[in-house]
């Protein structure tokens, strides 16, 4: 039977004037359908030809059976379904037009406290918000509530496989590289030891780029252990750079920086040693017994020595090859900037046998420790202060680190020296009354980008009333259509920490009085009425949570 379509097939691809189809190959019901059609015309005659055989080939034709195994019925659940209002929020929550990953966050945080998981009708939901890029860091809290239904529904959706238990060491040996160093990481968090032997035996097989990626995994739970591993590879690549000088420089400079990061490393303690010479207490006789700036002095070489070089700075240690920024910094006072930033601070107490704050006025205005910014001008720069702020945020210094505060906030305008690192250390009550005094949130102010992302990492501080205006105040005292996106996401996110008399406020009071008329216009939609909904929401979270 298949002889006539295929004569059919060959006649449409030859053209009816090369070919004509062969009659007595047609089924009888198609021949004695052709009495009816004008043969005169071949092409229409074709035509409709192979409409009748095309339909005739379908006629009676039963439809393919599609086989489905139809798998085990999901396990029964072992937790409680979360409550009616806990559902009935997350859905006003999910429906907010741009979403709110901190009251998502905040909900599912709350959800696994109670032991509770989603209820089915919103299952499907939450899986596929887990895959949503903005939503992905909150995989492994969605397989918390996803209960053992939602480990059912993975073998219809092979990418909601997150809800699975993760076999590390099996991703380790078999997954491709961004794979491989999760699997690292994840590792490393349970079982330092072994994520470290792992890397070791792989080492020799590594790519230069997985070795720059896997290497920097050991910086999480960085302990002694590690030191013979890394002095391992810190002389392998000494041995390439004898060849060829400027090899791997970025695996040089991450494995220095890790051993540096051990205080007790020999490479730390050869630092320390060759460094210390540069810094020295006087010994004039008037000054003999005191400690004070006067008596605290910092020497080096105009043209660097054997330590203070590019051979050593740059080719042993990859720090540093010339200074970033050559209208302040000569090379030898930037390649001392860098060690200074590396060396644990408490090592200069009993060095100099003096208190941090002593070291800091020193280094803020010692012999040698300062320059002029400009010979024709007596205004002054001190030269290393910030290296002793990355110090103690480098050796997680918390004495060091609020010491730097308290002395140098009377000495800069301290977000002018980038170092929002530090505030890390101060309490909550603390941070306030220091963003209240010393900070600019303005979106034109220095750093207050990454000043903001600051005040974002305390996932639990509650913010005071006063303290709430000022963040909302600043925000909205400058919007541009450049910060007016960014400023609307900051606000909604921040929504978890405002004190909720903020949407009592007239916040359209906080808009500047020169902001531009489409600010004017869009304002209530975008900021005032969203923040008063997100409040409603947090409020009504904390009600149907609470206990």
């Amino acid at each position: 039977m298949a002889d006539f379509w295929n004569d059919l097939v060959n006649t449409a691809l030859l053209g009816t004037d090369k070919q004509t189809f062969d009659e007595n190959l047609l089924p009888e019901t198609i021949k004695n359908s052709l009495s009816q059609i004008d043969k005169k015309d071949k092409e229409a005659l074709f035509y409709k030809v192979a409409a009748l055989a095309s339909f005739y080939r379908k006629a009676g034709n039963m439809p393919e059976k599609l086989e489905v195994t139809v798998g085990l019925p999901a396990e029964t659940e072992v937790f409680s379904y979360a409550s009616t209002p806990a559902i009935s929020l997350l859905r006003k929550i999910l429906s907010y037009d741009s979403g709110n990953q901190a009251l998502v966050e905040k909900w599912l945080d709350e959800a696994i406290r109670k032991s509770w998981i989603i209820t089915p009708d919103l299952l499907l939901v939450m899986l596929n918000l887990g895959l949503d890029k903005k939503y992905k860091h909150l995989q492994t809290k969605i397989r918390q509530i996803a209960g053992k239904r939602g480990l059912w529904m993975t073998q219809f959706n092979s990418e909601w496989n997150y809800l699975k238990e993760t076999n590390y060491l099996l991703l380790w040996e078999e997954g491709k590289a961004t794979e491989r160093k999760t699997a690292l990481e994840e590792i490393r968090k349970i079982n330092p030891a072994q994520a470290r032997e792992l890397l070791e035996k792989s080492w020799v097989q590594e790519t230069a780029k997985t070795k720059l990626e896997l290497i920097a995994v050991l910086k999480n739970q960085l302990s002694s252990d590690d030191e013979p591993f890394l002095q391992q590879v810190f002389d392998e690549i000494q041995t390439v750079r004898q060849k060829k000088k400027d090899a791997t420089p970025d695996l040089l400079k991450q494995v220095v920086e890790l051993l540096l990061s051990l205080p007790e490393s020999k490479l730390s303690q050869e630092i320390w040693e060759k460094a210390k010479r540069y810094v020295y207490k006087k010994t004039d006789k008037k000054l003999l017994g005191l400690v004070s700036a006067e008596n605290i002095a910092v020497a080096i070489p105009e043209k660097g020595d054997d330590f203070l070089c590019k051979e050593t700075m740059w080719e042993r240690l990859g720090i540093l090859e010339e200074s970033h920024n050559k209208n302040v910094y000569v090379d030898v006072e930037g390649w001392l900037y860098e060690i200074i930033s590396r060396i644990p601070p408490q090592l200069w107490e009993q060095h100099l046998s003096a208190s941090p704050v002593q070291i800091m006025e020193a280094f803020n205005k010692g012999d040698g420790f300062t320059k002029k910014k400009d010979k024709a001008k007596e205004d002054t720069i001190a030269l290393y202060t910030v290296a002793l702020a990355q110090a103690a945020y480098y050796h997680n210094n918390s004495t060091w680190a609020r010491s730097w505060l308290e002395y140098y906030k009377d000495v800069y305008t301290i977000q002018q020296t980038h170092v929002s690192y530090l505030l890390g250390y101060l309490s909550d009550a603390e941070l306030e009354e220091f963003y209240l005094k010393h900070i600019d949130l303005s979106n034109t102010a220095t750093d207050s980008q990454r000043l903001r992302e600051e005040l974002l990492k305390r996932k639990e501080h509650q913010w005071s009333f006063a303290f709430t205006q000022y963040v909302v105040k600043a925000m909205c005292s400058d919007l541009t259509s450049y910060n007016y996106g960014n400023t609307v996401s900051f606000l909604i996110e921040s929504i978890l920490h405002m004190h909720p008399d903020i949407v009592k406020e007239n916040i359209s009071d906080y808009m500047s009085a020169n902001a531009p008329g489409w600010v004017r216009s869009q304002y209530d939609k975008t900021i005032v009425f969203p923040l008063q909904e997100m409040m409603g929401l947090r409020m009504e979270l904390n009600k149907v949570f609470e206990g």
